[in-house]
C-alpha cells in the first residue's frame, strides 16, 4: 500500500513519526530517520511493530503492518487521534483533577496490559476525549 505524509508529528533521536494517508484513511507511521537505515536498524523496528502487534487492547495502538515506506521500513498503526502527555501538558497549563485520573487511569490500565508481556514502554500517547 501507498502512503503518503499528511504531517510530521515527531523527529528526534533517529526516529520519525508521522500521519500518512492511504486512500482515505489515515494512520501513524514510524520509520527510521536516517536516509539509509541500517540493517539493525529496520530489525528494531520489525522486532517493535511485532511486539506491538501481539497487544489487543482499547489501551493499545493496533499496529496494522510493517511496510515499504519512503524507501525504508516502518510500523503502521492506527491513528487513534491521541496526543503525547508532553504535549497535553505544555498545551494546557493546568489540567483539573478529573483529567489527572482520566490519564492516570489510562496509563496504569496501558500498563497492566504490556507488563505481563514484559515490553518496554517509550511512548505514551493518551486519548481524551
Amino acid at each position: 500500500m501507498a502512503y503518503i505524509i499528511e504531517q510530521t508529528l515527531y523527529q528526534q533521536s533517529g526516529i520519525s513519526i508521522y500521519r500518512v494517508k492511504n486512500k482515505e484513511q489515515l494512520f501513524i507511521a514510524k520509520s527510521v530517520s536516517s536516509e539509509l537505515p541500517t540493517i539493525s536498524e529496520i530489525e528494531a523496528l520489525k522486532r517493535e511493530y511485532e511486539t506491538i502487534a501481539q497487544f489487543k487492547s482499547p489501551y493499545i495502538v493496533e499496529a496494522k503492518e510493517f511496510a515499504s515506506f519512503n524507501n525504508s521500513q516502518a510500523i503502521i498503526m492506527v491513528d487513534f487521534g491521541g496526543q503525547s502527555l508532553d504535549k497535553i501538558l505544555q498545551e494546557k497549563n493546568k489540567l483539573s483533577f478529573a483529567q489527572k485520573l482520566k490519564i492516570s487511569q489510562a496509563v496504569c490500565q496501558a500498563l497492566m496490559v504490556i507488563h505481563p508481556g514484559q515490553a518496554h514502554l517509550k511512548v505514551i500517547e493518551i486519548g481524551l476525549t
